[in-house]
């Protein structure tokens, strides 16, 4: 990855003031402990704090209590720093209702805050803000991958936009969520594998890269498993794509492997020992439906009404915004307009791919690690609906650096080079902020906390 030169990059910085203006906004005025079991996210920090151990499985009416711990060993952390008491998780009193519209939804409407509320939600405000630092990383990653990828400011400046101004992005940059963390580390390991396959690399730079590339998926792993899918391909991927000797590919392998056990084998070894199963999952799911009755679902690999229906529709409704316990849900016909315009990006990719292009080489094996990520996050969706009634898009971010290059290249090439060539770059940033002027408008202002 280059070095930043700040007249070449100055795009970054308005991208960078841009994501911190409506993430923070965002997280002050969406109410507390809204957001995706964001309360059970929090108690597990309280935990550690308080008790200063991991969490147990089982722990009263929390039911976040199965993930792994690395976000909530750093947010307790990051409570620390900020000199916030460890305090019990208070949802503020909220009343059922109906948001009025073409497509009447749910809603929460909040009248006031008692004085245990109101100290809980001022926290949780400043708590949300890790996750604010995490995606700012991962805009950051994106930028430099995508320079790094095609050593063109105004292409990364587009894929960096394009995760900035996602509004499902902001949500979970807006909230306490491993899933911020989990996004952060696969666009680490996205941009690692990356840096792995430039030519100009000595042996000994690939080398340390393949054992931070083995680092970091190993804190994924105990970050959220989601990841497995994406870090399992980077890892492989070492060995299997062709440009060094064989010999040299075997060996970083095994370094990938060594940071993978250095990071994560603390946790594994103890769930182990402790008899919770390698992973830490012996019971989970058993204790899940006790808490949430019909979460768990396992269906055959090839059941029709699972993947040919559900997970669909739940990716189609979710991908670019939800929030607010899932129940703000975007018109049919956005959904519908920025699902086909991905598409079409993704096939101008994928064509510019087999008959080289713009800015797609032909076979470009860098564009080919990308694909092969985005396949993998679907692969994570997949996963996760095959087990349970959960298909969140959300779950397929880890996958979302890659997607953006992608989607940002696919644009480039639909169109031909010159001035609409450079507007191209600029309409998923437009379209999205476009978006998330919609969404404030019409979910988050409407409904903000009181």
């Amino acid at each position: 990855m280059e070095v930043i030169q700040p007249k070449r990059h100055v795009p970054l910085l308005l991208i960078v003031a841009g994501y911190l203006l409506i993430t923070v906004a965002y997280g002050r005025l969406f109410p507390a402990f809204e957001a995706n079991d964001e309360i059970d996210h929090v108690a597990n920090i309280e935990f550690i704090l308080q008790h200063k151990r991991l969490y147990p499985l089982r722990l009263e009416n929390w039911h976040e209590t199965h993930q792994p711990p690395l976000y909530y060993l750093l947010g307790a952390a990051w409570q620390r720093v900020l000199g916030i008491p460890a305090f019990k998780p208070v949802a503020p009193t909220r009343t059922t209702g109906t948001m009025t519209g073409p497509r009447p939804q749910l809603a929460y409407d909040h009248s006031s805050y008692t004085e245990e509320q109101r100290t809980a939600a001022v926290a949780l405000y400043k708590l949300r803000l890790v996750s604010t630092l995490f995606g700012l990383g991962t805009v950051l990653l994106t930028y430099a991958t995508a320079f790094g990828l095609t050593q063109r400011a105004e292409l990364a400046a587009a894929a960096a936009g394009f995760v900035a101004f996602l509004p499902k992005f902001t949500v979970i940059s807006a909230a306490v969520t491993n899933d911020s963390l989990v996004v952060l580390l696969c666009s680490l390991g996205l941009a690692l594998a990356l840096l792995y396959r430039r030519p100009t690399a000595q042996p000994i730079r690939r080398s340390v890269t393949s054992f931070v590339l083995g680092l970091a998926g190993g804190a994924a792993l105990i970050t959220k498993f989601n990841s497995l899918p994406v870090f399992c391909f980077l890892t492989a991927s070492l060995l299997l794509l062709p440009g060094f000797p064989f010999a040299e590919r075997a060996r970083n392998l095994g370094l990938a492997l060594a940071g993978w056990a250095v990071s994560s084998g603390w946790w594994l070894a103890e769930n182990f020992y402790s008899g919770k199963g390698l992973l830490g999952q012996k019971g989970a799911n058993r204790w899940l439906n006790e808490q949430l009755p019909g979460l768990i679902g396992k269906v055959s690999w090839i059941e029709q009404e699972r993947f040919l229906n559900f997970l669909p529709s739940q990716l189609f409704e979710s991908i670019w915004y939800n929030g607010g316990w899932n129940q703000f849900v975007l018109p049919f016909g956005i959904n519908l307009f920025f699902s086909l315009l991905a598409a079409l990006c993704c096939f101008a990719a994928l064509r510019a791919l087999l008959r080289g292009g713009t800015f797609i080489r032909k076979r470009d094996p860098n564009i080919l690690l990308l694909m092969g990520c985005c396949l993998m996050a679907l692969a994570a969706i997949y996963i996760i609906a095959r087990s349970t009634t959960q298909a969140q898009g959300r779950v397929a971010y880890v996958g979302l650096s890659a997607f953006a290059i992608l989607a940002v290249l696919g644009a480039a090439e639909a169109f031909s080079p010159g001035s609409r060539g450079r507007m191209s770059l600029a309409m998923w940033p437009v379209l999205l902020l476009a978006l998330n002027v919609y969404v404030f408008l019409r979910f988050v202002i409407p409904y903000s906390a009181p």
